[in-house]
């Protein structure tokens, strides 16, 4: 798998989650009122959409059955299992679509919570905006040398799927924190040719009954004028039955 669809096929697998260091203040402001319905079923629903060049887009769903269990230490742990994974594409892109409907599932269950409702990580990974930076830094060490345009158009490639793969696969740390946020950043990075590409991101969440109930996070890159979106999506909701 090459080009176009390698890169598409990175963006929807997922990846380490990203710890809250960055958000401590801002949890510990939340942690009286993170309050999960204990033992009762929800449904987590994971959308990525990410928009071709023709104007379409791919869009990859995951749901899952999640409890939020209270932990002896304090803290909580989230047991989740896989109901169903949906890909929406283009029939160029059927053969993608089918590797990624069944793929088996790539998240570490059960999730580990703090005390006041971030995502706890062992590895020492930042935020999405974070990680984006230490994408671009170890790009930026391979810049090319003597390979003229052709070079030089592929390394843009190789950057611009490094900047926008790791941003739209580590989860906020704050993800299932109650209340509403918004937050944005922006990063700007060289290229060869002395031209230069930046990577901005927002990230919203809204609450409901003591923890998060939709939230979204936009990357766009944008490299030479040229910029691409993706985006990706979380809701929370009672099971009620769902399947």
């Amino acid at each position: 798998m090459k080009g176009r669809h390698a890169t598409l096929f990175a963006l929807l697998l997922p990846a380490p989650i990203a710890p809250g260091a960055a958000f401590a203040q801002a949890a510990q402001a939340l942690a009286a009122a993170f309050a999960p319905p204990v033992g009762a079923p929800m449904v987590l629903t994971r959308t990525v959409i990410r928009p071709l060049k023709d104007g379409k887009s791919i869009v990859a769903r995951r749901s899952w059955r999640i409890r939020f269990v209270k932990a002896e230490d304090g803290g909580w742990q989230v047991q989740g299992t896989l109901l169903r994974a949906t890909v929406d594409a283009p029939p160029a892109l059927d053969e993608l679509a089918a590797i990624e409907r069944n793929r088996p599932d790539g998240i570490a269950w059960p999730l580990r919570l703090g005390a006041d409702g971030t995502i706890e990580e062992k590895a020492g990974a930042d935020t999405g905006s974070g990680t984006v930076e230490q994408a671009i830094a170890a790009m930026q060490r391979q810049l090319p040398g003597k390979g003229g345009q052709a070079g030089d158009r592929d390394f843009i490639a190789r950057v611009r799927a490094a900047a926008a793969a790791p941003a739209v696969s580590h989860w906020p740390a704050d993800l299932f924190l109650p209340g509403s946020a918004s937050r944005a950043d922006a990063r700007t990075f060289a290229l060869p040719g002395d031209m230069t590409g930046k990577v901005a991101t927002r990230f919203t969440r809204t609450g409901k009954g003591g923890t998060m109930a939709t939230a979204e996070r936009r990357v766009t890159t944008v490299i030479d004028g040229e910029s691409e979106v993706a985006t990706e999506r979380w809701t929370l909701s009672p099971a009620d039955g769902k399947t």
